[in-house]
C-alpha cells in the first residue's frame, strides 16, 4: 500500500477503530468512494475505499480481531487480513436496513434509511451489516452511529469495530442505550443539540386549541395577505420544486453549509425514497414547498422546507400548517428534527410548540 505523507495536517479525521493514533485522510483522495489515509505514526496501515475497510499492526505484533479478540502476528505482520465492510450506502441497502430498525428501539430520525441515504454524501456516510444487524460510520461526525438490528448482531458488528483504545465515539443513542455503553466504561452525555423536537400533528393543523398564538397569527396573517393553493408533489410538478432548489442553492448566502447538497438529494431521490411534500404556489406563480416521510407509523418526520425568497418569513409556518393538515388524521406527531445548538433554529422550532423531545445520548470511549 503505498502511504500519503500529509504535511499540512488532517482534514479529515477518521473516527477510531482499533484506535491509537490520528489519522489524517487528505479530501483530494477521497473521491469516487476511494481514499488512501496515512498515519504519522507507524503503528497503524489502514486503507478505506468504497469496498473495503482494513486495518494492520506492524509494530506492536497484534491485531484485534472481528469479536475483538487479540489475534497474534508473526514477526510484526497479520497472519490474516481483516475486514470490516464499511461501504457507501445503495438504495439496495434499504430493504435491509428497515427491517433490522426499529423504530421503538432506534427511534431517531438520524438513523431512518432516508435521512441515511440523502446525508450520505454531505456527512460520508458509510454502512457496513452482517446477517443482522448494521452499523453506520460517520466522517462528518468522528464516530458510528448506534447500531440496529438483532441484539446479537449488532454486538458482533460493535466488537468488530471498536477497539480497546480510547476516543470512540458512538452517536444517537437512546437513554437506554447509553447505559449499556456506560456499563462497559464509556462516558456518556445527553447531546440537547442532536435531540429531536416532538410537535403535536393536531396542533399544528390548529385544530386542536394548543397551538402557540405566534404560530397561528403568522399563520392567518399570510392567509389574509396572500392568496395560494397546496398541492402534493408528484411527477407532474417537482420540476417546480428543482427548480426552486436549484435557485436557492445556487446563491450561497440562501442555504447552510451542505444544506444546498442534501436538498438537492433529497429532491432527486424523492420518488426512489417514496417521500412525501406539498407545493405551494401564490397566484403571481412564487412556490414553495415542504418535504418528509414516516418515520415510524405515528411519526412523521419533516425535513426541508423552502420559499422563494420574496416571500415572507411566515410562508414556512403555513407550509407546516398545511403539512399538518392533511397528515393529522394518521400521525399524531410530528418530528421537527434537531435544532444543531442554533439558537436562531431553536427559537423557530419552539414556534410550534413541542410537546416532547427524543433525547439523544452519546458515549465516547476511555482509556
Amino acid at each position: 500500500m503505498t502511504n500519503c505523507r500529509c504535511a499540512t495536517g488532517p482534514l479529515f479525521v477518521i473516527p477510531n477503530t482499533c484506535f491509537t493514533h490520528q489519522k489524517c485522510l487528505s479530501e483530494a483522495f477521497f473521491h469516487s468512494g476511494f481514499a488512501e489515509n496515512c498515519f504519522r505514526m507507524h503503528c497503524i496501515e489502514r486503507e478505506i475505499c468504497s469496498r473495503m475497510f482494513r486495518w494492520s499492526t506492524r509494530e506492536k505484533g497484534q491485531s484485534h480481531g472481528l469479536a475483538g479478540a487479540p489475534r497474534t502476528c508473526k514477526n510484526g505482520r497479520m497472519d490474516d487480513i481483516i475486514t470490516v465492510d464499511f461501504r457507501e450506502l445503495s438504495l439496495d441497502d434499504r430493504a435491509f436496513m428497515e427491517r433490522c430498525r426499529d423504530p421503538e428501539q432506534n427511534p431517531f430520525t438520524a438513523l431512518s434509511f432516508p435521512s441515511l441515504f440523502t446525508w450520505r454524501q454531505a456527512y460520508g456516510l458509510r454502512v457496513a451489516r452482517n446477517e443482522e444487524a448494521f452499523v453506520i460510520m460517520s466522517l462528518h461526525d468522528q464516530g458510528f452511529y448506534c447500531p440496529c438490528g438483532t441484539e446479537a448482531g449488532c454486538r458482533a458488528l460493535m466488537d468488530s469495530v471498536i477497539g480497546t483504545e480510547k476516543g470512540t465515539r458512538i452517536l444517537y443513542l437512546t437513554e437506554k442505550q447509553a447505559e449499556f455503553w456506560a456499563a462497559r466504561g464509556f462516558s456518556v452525555r445527553l447531546r440537547e443539540d442532536l435531540s429531536e423536537y416532538l410537535a403535536s400533528a393536531p396542533a399544528l393543523a390548529l385544530r386542536s386549541g394548543h397551538e402557540s398564538n405566534s404560530y397561528k397569527m403568522k399563520c392567518r396573517h399570510f392567509k389574509k395577505e396572500i392568496s395560494y393553493h397546496t398541492e402534493r408533489i408528484d411527477a407532474g410538478n417537482i420540476e417546480k420544486v428543482t427548480a426552486l432548489a436549484d435557485r436557492l442553492t445556487s446563491v450561497e448566502a440562501e442555504t447552510e453549509k451542505g444544506d444546498g447538497e442534501v436538498l438537492l438529494a433529497e429532491i432527486d431521490a424523492f420518488r426512489k425514497l417514496n417521500l412525501y411534500g406539498l407545493l405551494l404556489e401564490t397566484e403571481d406563480g412564487r412556490t414553495a414547498f415542504i418535504l418528509g416521510y414516516e418515520n415510524r407509523p405515528d411519526m412523521f418526520t419533516m425535513t426541508m422546507s423552502k420559499h422563494d425568497p420574496s416571500l415572507p418569513p411566515e410562508t414556512t409556518a403555513v407550509l407546516v400548517h398545511e403539512l399538518a393538515l392533511g397528515l393529522c388524521d394518521r400521525y399524531p406527531l410530528i418530528n421537527l428534527e434537531e435544532d444543531l445548538g442554533l439558537p436562531g433554529l431553536r427559537r423557530a422550532k419552539m414556534l410550534y410548540s413541542p410537546v416532547g423531545n427524543l433525547e439523544v445520548y452519546e458515549a465516547v470511549q476511555h482509556e
